[in-house]
């Protein structure tokens, strides 16, 4: 049976006070429930009821969400990737408790129309770890989401036991005003279309996120955090680089376009004038060296520190969040075991 086939063939389960639809790609121990933040309301995926509480950041995607503004093939396609996300919840879920909380702008989680930054999320989920009783728990995220982690680790290391970082190269922000940058940025970004039904939408939500999304820690100098940190490295080539940059390198590279067209990449890319400006521009910004200290910085910051290799080159494995869960499972253990 085709992916489409398996959501249309879905099972119905009760999570707090309603019941919702299921579909059989979706593990059985992870249950949709919604959580009253006192500020919003928060679509909260969890798994697991005993356990060091353990809370996945979202980063680029809502893994959950079958995507329906994507249809056909492409759907299919999120649904198999997705399924791996879901599968290391799952996983996680035998021995610790697992929460997923979705952010403004996605889902199910209440829109106010405001607070798509990293602060403010950073909030909602401290709010709905209290509301559940969580004191403390561990915090992972892979990518983007390190931004998210920063603050809470910054602003409020009390609530956090440990930390976990998934290839976080540098996703500082690029100049909004620069009117070729924000072009690049969000035509690039644009192509995650469970992030809103329209270009305006997921622009809103972007620029949101990543403007001034720089952590205390790459400016003060002295600082120090005692929360133990997992880093798990980048691919060698993203390794301490500025990821902007990184990504304009790559479509530079790969980008087949004689003409500028109406979508993207040839909207950015058909304009040799605009291609040779965002090479100088991300060749001579100052967020590469800041990019390239991060690694350094955070050593000096956080005592307790374990830093384990990306060991498939540049390449990535058919199974990335497996990987994750092996490496990810020893830092774990040694907090279960203080708990027990």
């Amino acid at each position: 049976m085709s992916s489409i086939g398996l959501i249309a063939a879905a099972m119905t389960i009760t999570s707090g006070p309603e019941a919702i639809a299921r579909p059989q790609w979706w593990p059985d121990s992870v249950r949709d429930t919604t959580v009253e933040t006192g500020v919003i309301k928060m679509q909260v995926y969890r798994a697991g009821d005993e356990g060091v509480a353990v809370v996945i950041m979202q980063d680029m995607h809502d893994y959950f969400d079958p995507a329906p503004k994507w249809e056909g093939d492409i759907q299919e396609q999120w649904i198999e990737r997705g399924s791996r996300h879901r599968n290391f919840v799952a996983t996680l879920a035998k021995q610790h408790r697992v929460f997923v909380p979705i952010r403004r702008g996605y889902g199910a989680t209440e829109d106010p129309g405001v607070g798509y930054d990293v602060a403010t999320y950073a909030e909602d989920v401290l709010a709905m770890l209290s509301k559940e009783g969580v004191e403390r728990a561990v915090f992972i995220g892979r990518n983007p989401a390190q931004n998210d982690i920063y603050w809470i680790a910054e602003h409020h290391p009390e609530r956090m036991i440990a930390m976990a970082l998934f290839e976080p190269t540098p996703w500082l922000p690029f100049d909004f005003d620069n009117e070729d940058a924000f072009a690049f940025a969000s035509g690039w970004w644009r192509g995650a279309r469970d992030m809103g039904a329209t270009d305006e939408r997921i622009d809103e939500l972007t620029l949101s996120r990543f403007s001034g999304a720089i952590p205390h820690f790459l400016s003060e100098e002295g600082a120090q955090i005692d929360v133990p940190l997992l880093y798990l490295s980048s691919p060698p080539s993203f390794e301490g680089a500025w990821m902007w940059a990184n990504l304009f390198a790559f479509e530079d590279e790969d980008a087949d376009c004689s003409e500028v067209t109406s979508n993207y990449p040839c909207s950015v890319f058909g304009d040799a004038d605009r291609v040779d400006r965002l090479r100088t521009y991300f060749g001579s910004h100052p967020h590469n060296a800041l990019a390239a200290s991060t690694r350094e910085r955070l050593e000096a910051t956080f005592s307790d520190m374990t830093v384990v290799p990306y060991p498939f080159g540049d390449e990535f494995p058919s199974d990335i969040w497996a990987y994750y869960g092996e490496v990810v499972e020893p830092f774990l253990a040694r907090f279960r075991q203080r708990q027990e």
